[in-house]
């Protein structure tokens, strides 16, 4: 079969390489390519549909050709993260894309194949000058990420909830403790689950610990999208003195969901959603943008390609935070929002796809 790439045409250059099937059979594993400056990352596709795709690895280090162990529990591949002294051998675990980097000695290590019991790794390096084989004994392998916590430290500093119905009050308190209060702008109009935007949005003055400099940030929505889309409706949008609409997600007209970054000189840096979000249903619309500027959109914990690099924009404090409007007041989002949340700091990607990929992989 052949896969469509998403996104905007300069972002189109997509490769898919270096299958290798799960020895049950059930998934191939393999290096995919999102675009142009984009990092290699490992992607499941399934055998005979390949439209049935899912993201194993975020693309904040290169990761490519990988090798099923034979018991399925973990996958060798070619990797290099910053800091790395050369390419190397990295293990991952299937359903958390958990990484850990195997000590392969000098020179640069690729191309990794399991010997057939799994105690070996036969690889190349060119520690010696040109690339040779080399083979090494696999030891127990720990993932420092297994205990749940950010690659990056990880601090919330907003939690708006709509779901308690609301008490007729005109504050949304914040649940994360950092007193960024929402102050209800004209009305809105409660539900059992959420609140109804349109005739009414949320500001946040002056959010405190939203200076996110060039370092990560996370936002999520929790939305219900009614009616059609036939105009732009913004979900949640953070306005800067560097750029008025420094960081957004939102749903076009065409129905699609974004969350865009900015360059450092104002450029819009976003990826959307593989297809139309769905009307009528509870979904969740989470953004990352990476410390090295790529930026990511997670659709109900299913990444979204591709992702978009050189969102590098410094924020320094915020204006405001508007929820369900424009910083203008203007592109209300005409449907239900359950809950907004801010991070400092990238979401460790298992906490957004774990369930996903445990579904995918029928664990």
């Amino acid at each position: 079969g052949e896969l469509e790439p998403a996104g905007p045409p300069h972002a189109r250059d997509v490769a898919w390489s270096q299958p290798d099937l799960s020895p049950d059979g059930s998934v191939i594993c393999c290096g995919y390519l999102g675009g142009f400056r984009s990092n290699w990352t490992l992607h499941y596709v399934r055998p005979g549909a390949p439209e049935e795709e899912n993201p194993l690895t975020s693309p904040d280090m290169a990761l490519y050709d990988p090798a099923w162990s034979p018991d399925g529990q973990l996958i060798a591949c070619t990797g290099f993260a910053a800091g790395d002294p050369g390419w190397g051998i990295y293990v991952i675990e299937p359903t958390t894309g958990q990484r850990a980097r195997l000590d392969a000695g000098e020179g640069n290590c690729r191309h990794p194949v399991w010997a057939p019991d799994g105690t070996q790794i036969i690889f190349e390096s060119d520690r010696g000058g040109t690339y040779d084989l080399y083979r090494m004994s696999v030891p127990e392998v720990s993932f420092p990420e297994a205990d749940g916590e950010a690659e990056q430290p990880l601090k919330q500093v907003l939690a708006l909830s709509f779901e308690d119905g609301g008490d007729g009050e005109d504050v949304v308190p914040d649940l994360s403790g950092s007193g960024n209060d929402g102050r209800v702008v004209e009305e809105l109009t409660w539900t059992e689950d959420g609140a109804h935007f349109g005739d009414g949005f949320v500001a946040v003055p002056e959010p405190s610990g939203c200076d996110f400099g060039t370092g990560a940030f996370t936002v999520m929505a929790e939305i219900t999208i009614l009616g059609g889309a036939d105009e732009t409706r913004i979900v949640m949008v953070g306005d800067y003195p560097e750029h008025h609409l420094g960081w957004q997600i939102f749903v076009n007209a065409e129905g699609y969901g974004y969350f865009n970054a900015r360059s450092p000189g104002g450029g819009f840096i976003g990826p959307r959603s593989t297809e139309p979000l769905p009307h009528g249903q509870r979904i969740r619309l989470t953004g990352v943008r990476h410390e090295g500027g790529e930026c990511e959109l997670y659709v109900d914990g299913v990444r979204q390609r591709p992702s978009v690099p050189g969102g590098t924009m410094q924020y320094g404090d915020a204006n405001r935070i508007h929820v369900g409007a424009q910083y203008s007041g203007g592109m209300r989002f005409d449907g239900i929002i359950h809950r907004v949340e801010v991070h400092r700091g990238s979401v460790y990607r298992a906490r957004i796809s774990e369930p996903v990929l445990r579904e995918f992989l029928g664990r």
